[in-house]
């Protein structure tokens, strides 16, 4: 009798542990969902993203050097490249902008260098002419990235 009672003991365990899971999952996705959609106002990113450009956008996933990021900045929603990550050193000049010494986007650039700090990311917006990014407000920080964009619709 004690060996089937241990037997009902394991299925149960089994079932509650599988139920929470199932929960937990649930109240993950329903409080934080892991996919949203975007509009692209204005051209900075321009020609990766136009003015309006639709997109997805994950906070599932981490971007990495050279991949588009939502990040907030002022209360307001912006799409950037990801140009440098902590312990990067960053640069400007005349033919285009550097991460690690490895051109990122060629073009002319604002002459700068920094070395990222400990959670600095420089943000990037291609169009330098009327991009707002990093080169003008500074590193953020990576509370202050939202998201990853993976997938556009033109």
């Amino acid at each position: 009798m004690a060996v089937k009672k241990q037997s009902i003991n394991k299925r149960i365990l089994a079932k509650a542990l599988s139920f929470t899971l199932l929960l937990g999952s649930v109240y993950i996705l329903s409080t934080k969902p892991f996919i949203s959609f975007y509009r692209v106002s204005g051209s900075s990113c321009s020609p990766f993203y136009e003015n309006g450009d639709r997109f997805i956008a994950t906070n599932w996933l981490q971007g990495e050097v050279g991949d588009f990021v939502l990040a907030m900045h002022c209360d307001e929603t912006l799409i950037k490249m990801l140009a440098g990550k902590p312990g990067d050193v960053v640069k400007g000049d005349d033919y285009g902008f550097y991460c690690n010494n490895n051109l990122i986007w060629a073009g002319h650039s604002y002459h700068f260098e920094k070395k990222l700090e400990a959670d600095e990311y420089f943000l990037l917006g291609p169009n330098y002419e009327v991009s707002m990014d990093s080169r003008i407000f500074g590193p953020v920080r990576s509370k202050d990235i939202i998201a990853k964009a993976v997938y556009t619709f033109r």
